[in-house]
């Protein structure tokens, strides 16, 4: 996979299975960020096969989504459109739990900040409770309480997850498992975020 017809990853050959808890690591620049972009089919590949089982509900969030919410709608109408039925005082307790106090909630998304934004991407995201949830890089615009509830959801959550992130903490408490992108490769780590950074030390030190 790669761009232009030039191979950022070769000889990717993986499955992501059901309930597992994957955890993306390496080197800035490495394609993790690609791999995601392949799994959800975003990038074609420029050679191989990709197999999406049938009927299968992705989520993913990326920064560059803040660029499709509805700027004129606020938080609340967000969830209103994508669960019509739930009562709003119901909607309004969920936000809530994201940080939008009941102003927040109701004001126009055009006037909330890049983390405010990222919140509600991750609420609207996790309400639908997908079967795989892709994340690239969910915590760079939260406040540490809100990195702390983000935690929290993900470990409730049921369904597969692939994540890429530079907080160790939510890596070592919503992950099971490392994959290790460098040198164009992707493959199993052996050990856990302790042992990458050792890792990742040793690289750059050489």
């Amino acid at each position: 996979a790669g761009y232009d017809d030039d191979p950022i990853l070769d000889g990717v050959n993986l499955q992501v299975g059901r309930g597992q808890r994957i955890g993306l690591v390496g080197p800035n620049g490495a394609g993790k960020s690609t791999l995601i972009k392949m799994l959800i089919g975003e990038i074609p590949l420029l050679y191989g096969k990709h197999f999406i089982a049938n009927g299968l509900d992705v989520g993913y969030f990326a920064q560059h989504q803040f660029e499709q919410l509805d700027k004129e709608a606020s938080a609340l109408l967000h969830m209103q459109r994508i669960a019509p039925k739930v009562p709003e005082k119901d909607l309004r307790a969920y936000l809530g739990r994201f940080g939008f106090s009941k102003d927040l909630s109701l004001a126009p998304i055009t006037q909330c900040s890049g983390g405010e934004k990222a919140k509600l991407i991750l609420a609207m995201l996790i309400w639908k409770r997908p079967a795989l949830l892709l994340l690239d890089e969910p915590t760079n615009h939260l406040d540490m309480e809100m990195r702390n509830a983000l935690i929290i959801a993900l470990q409730n959550f049921e369904g597969s997850l692939v994540v890429i992130s530079h907080d160790r903490h939510l890596l070592r408490m919503a992950t099971d498992e490392l994959w290790l992108i460098a040198n164009g490769e992707v493959k199993l780590f052996d050990g856990d975020v302790k042992d990458y950074e050792k890792w990742f030390l040793s690289q750059t030190a050489n």
